[in-house]
């Protein structure tokens, strides 16, 4: 049986993660102490979803989030009861893309039950025959009409080549890529804010459908019809809109963005095995794998940035996907704001950097922390972890969301500096 990343660090890391609210206004949930023979631990609690988080991810004119919240384990396990479907969601990134998503689906299917969409519906289903006989009887006109881009396309065969045929659950379909629908798709996932490569099968069969509506049924889509209300979604998992890195996902193929990421970390010196079996994660999305990549790039001066790679490898979810790629996203903020990554390694089974101004760094995707006894044997590993020929000044634990007063207590009487609310995505109550 394979273990998901979450299920295989449950096993090793010490930490118990739920989710609090990301400011000090909102209570604190009650947290029950256990005594043991050693010392005090808690209990984690249930945190109940009308009471720390936002309205509008609590409940909306087409969801609501189950009220009661496990908080037991990696990331906290929260339910959706949408006019959709349920769905069951890992951790407070998911939950908002989630939310995000079901709000998008609302829009496109006001879209769809209008007159014109479905004639622009009936009369796409006829264009790919069309397309074909008309290559068919004059090859030169419709090679004209698909585009000139034959490097691109010779540049995606080369990828395919270094996959070894092997493609993605996202590979273009080569037809669609080649008449220009994908392109089509990806620029109407731009408009909705949302990522063409989401593993929420009903929003990708709502955006197929816009958009061959669009590209073959000459559906006129403008920008007041794509507007999804919510207030949930102000990026593309994660990623700013206004970002460089979300271009590049909106304007090219997965086999684009493969080779692309493919030169980027061969740029950073990483060993072709690794590079293909990054890329060919199947749970790691074109979208995560941009990220991470991009990311990584950053870190100039870091060694080591082929450890985190092999890490992602245990990937088995988007829950994974999005876990790794919001590390990544840490590790280029703290270089960036902070002190500059020179070195990242695997300490006992997390992922950990050390900075130029000798701090160790464990920066983690985590929601809440409660103490427990394998919380002190983290905070113990972390607080004697030495590195030959290196005096480490300070250690410090980065993470997207909270503990409990306990546990940050407990981590500074082992000299571990907190940062809390580290890139968090902002799903609690203000």
């Amino acid at each position: 049986m394979k273990l998901s990343l979450t299920s295989t660090f449950l096993l090793s890391f010490p930490l118990a993660l739920t989710v609090l609210p990301a400011t000090a206004q909102t209570p604190a949930p009650q947290v029950t102490p256990v005594q043991t023979n050693e010392q005090a631990t808690e209990q984690p609690p249930i945190l109940k979803a009308s009471q720390v988080l936002r309205p509008e991810i609590y409940k909306g004119p087409h969801h609501v989030i189950e009220e009661d919240i496990p908080t037991a384990g990696f990331l906290n396990q929260y339910t959706i009861i949408s006019d959709f479907g349920a769905f069951k969601v890992k951790g407070n990134a998911l939950l908002a893309k989630r939310v995000h998503e079901i709000n998008a689906i609302a829009t496109l299917q006001k879209i769809e039950k209008s007159n014109e969409f479905k004639k622009s519906l009936k009369s796409a289903a006829k264009m790919p025959i069309q397309m074909v006989e008309h290559l068919i009887d004059d090859p030169k006109a419709t090679a004209h009409q698909i585009g000139q881009g034959a490097k691109r396309f010779i540049n995606r065969a080369g990828e395919m080549f270094h996959r070894k045929g092997q493609k993605t659950k996202e590979e273009d379909n080569a037809f669609q890529a080649a008449i220009g629908f994908s392109k089509t798709k990806r620029q109407i996932c731009w408009n909705l804010k949302v990522d063409p490569y989401t593993d929420n099968p009903r929003l990708q069969k709502a955006i197929d459908d816009l958009a061959w509506a669009s590209f073959a049924g000459k559906f006129t889509v403008t920008l007041g019809m794509m507007a999804v209300p919510g207030g949930a979604g102000t990026a593309i998992s994660g990623i700013s809109t206004s970002s460089t890195i979300a271009e590049s996902i909106r304007d090219n193929s997965p086999a684009d963005l493969s080779a692309k990421n493919r030169a980027f970390l061969a740029k950073m010196g990483i060993g072709e095995n690794l590079i293909n079996a990054f890329l060919d994660t199947k749970d790691i999305s074109p979208t995560h794998q941009t990220v991470i990549v991009r990311s990584l790039a950053d870190l100039t001066q870091a060694k080591g940035r082929d450890t985190f790679l092999s890490m992602c490898l245990s990937a088995r979810s988007e829950a994974d996907a999005i876990f790794f790629q919001r590390i990544a996203q840490i590790m280029q903020t703290y270089n960036e704001t902070a002190s500059p990554i020179v070195s990242i390694f695997n300490l006992y089974g997390l992922p950990a950097v050390l900075t130029q101004n000798q701090t160790l760094v464990i920066p983690l995707e985590l929601d809440y922390g409660s103490w427990n006894p394998k919380s002190a044997q983290l905070a113990q590993a972390i607080e004697t972890y030495q590195i030959p020929g290196i005096v480490i000044a300070k250690r410090e634990l980065v993470i997207t969301g909270r503990v409990t007063p306990m546990a940050k207590q407990e981590l500074l009487k082992h000299n571990i500096q907190l940062l809390e609310n580290y890139y968090n995505e902002g799903v609690y109550l203000p």
